[in-house]
């Protein structure tokens, strides 16, 4: 009987579960709708912007938006915070795809821009000697751990596929994923792990003649 009893309110909950997804697919239906409801205007404002000669990104006007958003959030339950964190991507979003369609098609998106490595030491001067620029393509096995070395010049390293945590050996790591560059470190002892997938990773070094591009520490 006691089974029973378990059986039934797991089939409850169950069912309960799957009336509350149900409303979020109607919920989710509608929400994509309006977003491209807004998309159309935003496309005829870009037009505009266009033809005046106006930048796509009008700060100001962001500012107000997210404003606005958070005195609406303030009703609740989802807290206005957060309403205007999700507010603040979309904004980007939009802004991102209205660039792309008045430059037909033509898009520079920034991947990083940094003065420090990833585990935030400052970057503080490039070697002295002759230039000379690397960029690597390299394939890492799942479930790898790569030696610990050090790389004498600054690079960056961008995961084409793949996911990969980089530590240092007092503990200091990060996670990173596909579609993240990664600010190597200079002169500072670290390595790779990767998870369940192999790491493509291609690599930029910034370094000179001669100069090995990294150091294995054994």
């Amino acid at each position: 009987m006691a089974g029973c009893v378990v059986f039934g309110e797991e089939a409850s909950t169950q069912e309960q579960l799957a009336a509350s997804r149900e409303q979020i697919d109607k919920i989710d239906r509608q929400i994509v709708d309006l977003l491209n409801q807004r998309a159309t205007v935003v496309e005829k404002v870009g037009k505009i912007k266009a033809a005046a000669g106006l930048p796509v990104r009008v700060p100001s006007r962001e500012q107000e938006v997210l404003n606005k958003i958070a005195k609406i959030g303030a009703r609740g339950p989802l807290p206005a915070a957060r309403l205007k964190n999700i507010y603040a991507t979309l904004l980007e979003q939009m802004r991102d795809w209205e660039e792309e369609q008045q430059q037909a098609g033509i898009r520079s998106e920034t991947l990083l821009r940094t003065g420090s490595s990833w585990n935030g030491s400052p970057y503080e001067a490039y070697s002295s000697g002759t230039p000379e620029l690397s960029v690597l393509k390299i394939t890492i096995p799942p479930h790898h751990e790569l030696p610990w070395h050090t790389h004498p010049m600054p690079n960056v390293a961008f995961i084409l596929s793949g996911e990969i945590t980089v530590e240092e050996p007092a503990g200091t790591r990060r996670h990173f994923l596909a579609g993240d560059a990664v600010p190597e470190t200079v002169n500072t002892l670290h390595r790779g792990v990767t998870g369940d997938d192999s790491v493509v990773l291609m690599v930029f070094y910034a370094g000179v003649k001669g100069m090995p591009l990294a150091e294995e520490k054994r």
